[in-house]
């Protein structure tokens, strides 16, 4: 089995067939959406990946 994002336990594929998902490792981190307004709400998200990458945290599922 390869050790990457697409086997660990933490990545939450975004179902829309380029291979890319969330890694839910950690809690989701805030990002102002709506650039270049610095007065915008912010959100949580979690960081985007491609199910080819890894990292050291890796969790077979």
């Amino acid at each position: 089995m390869k050790h990457n994002c697409e086997n660990c336990r933490w990545f939450e594929s975004n179902d829309l067939g380029d291979k890319s998902g969330e890694c839910r490792r950690h809690a989701p981190l805030p990002a102002n959406l709506n650039r270049p307004e610095p007065d915008e709400d912010f959100y949580a998200v979690w960081p985007e990946v491609h199910e080819g990458l890894r990292c050291g945290e890796f969790e077979a599922k």
